[in-house]
């Protein structure tokens, strides 16, 4: 009697643990729902990133001189980006406005907008300035605060 309690334990024990583990692993029979098959699969396509590329055109930026609002060098270079932009596939919008400067001058402002693939509904949008300031207010030589901003770097 005592040698089938035992038997009958065992047997007991392990089809709990063969329910246990159908259990636990019934995740894996579980056919892909419709939501996740939805999804587009993820392909690149944008370029490796290039540091001689990407000094070149910085360079080609900087070339035109100070691109400060309403000067040649900034149509110049506007008329660059906006060229650029478009010979890259983009669709160029440009906007352009007149505004007053804080000491009362006008100025006439322009953004130039580079739509990629806009029928697509998720999209990443990437903002710089390209203009300079028309002076260098922070220059700690008293003698080149007057004068325009180069803009290579952050400090445009």
């Amino acid at each position: 009697m005592k040698h089938r309690t035992v038997i009958y334990w065992i047997i007991a024990v392990c089809a709990a643990a063969i329910v246990f583990y159908l259990s636990c692993n019934s995740y894996r029979t579980k056919p892909a729902t419709a939501a996740v098959s939805a999804y587009e699969p993820y392909s690149k396509v944008s370029p490796d990133f290039d540091a001689d590329s990407a000094y070149a055109f910085i360079e080609r930026q900087v070339s035109f001189g100070p691109r400060v609002p309403d000067t040649p060098e900034h149509s110049a270079c506007g008329d660059y980006l906006s060229a650029t932009l478009k010979a890259f596939g983009a669709e160029v919008t440009e906007q352009t406005a007149d505004i007053v400067h804080y000491n009362g001058e006008m100025f006439s402002i322009r953004n130039i907008i580079g739509s990629f693939q806009p029928e697509k509904e998720k999209r990443i949008m990437l903002f710089a300035h390209w203009d300079t300031r028309p002076f260098a207010d922070r220059e700690t030589d008293p003698q080149k605060q007057r004068q325009p901003i180069a803009g290579a770097d952050d400090g445009a």
